[in-house]
């Protein structure tokens, strides 16, 4: 059994965007009855989720970090970003922001991006033709798994943005199309700003070798109990 909608008629929390496909709600009632229902899975780690639904390695970048800031600065982590992408590996970032009690906190901040919620980076791409002056526009394409409503952005490149009319033809090269489905593109220096947290899911090709040890960890103190 699985919670539905009767109002929406489609399941009541992930499904696919093809109504034919079945394998989102499939995959997320799974994951449910391992964590005993469906309430405790929100929230999380994107780092464990990944893992868990993946079986491979995720490695996590706090962007505050000198190392990071350092690597951001000298524009090596948009080159290992782009590695990433090109190679397939699963990459998401999120806000976190947590109360002096470390707990994390609701809210959004300025310009939309909610805190403490994973996003997924779908696509980089250089344009030194655009925004010469300035040494081109280094844009991220983002997108928030819940589709369209709460959480997006509302900066600059967002949809329907003047960024674009400033910028004639990038729509057309990026073959990007406004709508209202929880995609947008932003640039790296804003990306960075309003994102504190990177994670990569590195998702080895088939012809590598993989050897994995199976094991459990039960009895009294699993679990953290």
């Amino acid at each position: 059994l699985l919670p539905y909608s009767p109002t929406q008629k489609t399941p009541l929390y992930g499904h696919c965007t093809d109504p034919q496909e079945f394998w989102v709600p499939l995959i997320e009632k799974a994951y449910a009855k391992l964590h005993k229902n469906y309430e405790i899975l929100n929230g999380g780690k994107m780092s464990e989720a990944l893992v868990d639904l993946t079986g491979m390695v995720t490695d996590k970048y706090d962007l505050r970090s000198p190392e990071m800031r350092a690597a951001i600065e000298s524009g090596q982590f948009w080159k290992d970003l782009k590695k990433y992408i090109s190679q397939g590996f699963l990459v998401g970032c999120a806000n976190i922001i947590k109360d002096q009690d470390g707990k994390p906190e609701q809210g959004f901040g300025p310009k939309g991006i909610l805190f403490n919620h994973t996003y997924s980076i779908q696509r980089l791409a250089d344009c030194p033709d655009f925004n010469q002056a300035n040494g081109g526009l280094q844009l991220v394409r983002i997108r928030n798994p819940w589709g369209s409503g709460q959480g997006e952005w509302g900066g600059p490149f967002c949809d329907e943005d003047e960024a674009w009319d400033d910028n004639k033809g990038l729509q057309q090269k990026l073959d990007y199309e406004f709508s209202p489905d929880g995609n947008w593109w932003m640039k790296f220096d804003d990306w960075r700003i309003n994102y504190t947290k990177v994670y990569v899911t590195k998702v080895f090709p088939a012809t590598w070798s993989l050897y994995g040890c199976g094991g459990e960890w039960s009895g009294n103190t699993a679990g953290g109990e």
